[in-house]
């Protein structure tokens, strides 16, 4: 018997395409959408880097290079529906038990790999991927 407070809907990158019930009075939130915190310029913060919502792209190139493709500013691979992207480094399945192959099966197994990201105490990142046999 809980009562709205309020009511908000988003564009697929993010972007508030929201409304408010009629007479109801909404305190400014931070987090939203992706439950990051908004900052007073109205980005969003997600550890590595900055993400516009209302543009669908990150402020700043991947700093894991070319990880997720060559366009270092796109947002979880331009499909926000089937990917995320928790901490700005790299895109991640959202379904990653509901792909099938197409005969109805399910795909065998991704190769097993590795990766780790370290900074310098320059501030420069240096990624090292692996596929473990």
């Amino acid at each position: 018997t809980g009562k709205v407070t309020s009511r908000e809907e988003y564009l697929p990158y993010g972007g508030s395409a929201g409304s408010v019930e009629e007479g109801t009075e909404v305190t400014n939130r931070t987090r939203r959408y992706s439950g990051k915190e908004r900052d007073a310029t109205g980005l969003l913060y997600y550890g590595w880097r900055y993400y516009q919502p209302e543009t669908g792209r990150w402020l700043s190139a991947d700093p894991g290079g070319l990880i997720d493709g060559v366009n270092l500013f796109r947002f979880c691979g331009n499909n926000p529906g089937s990917y995320f992207d928790d901490g700005g480094l790299m895109k991640r399945n959202a379904l990653p038990h509901a792909e099938t192959s197409a005969d109805g099966s399910p795909p065998p197994p991704p190769p097993r790999s590795s990766a780790s990201l370290q900074a310098s105490s320059s501030g420069s990142l240096q990624l090292a991927t692996s596929i473990l046999s």
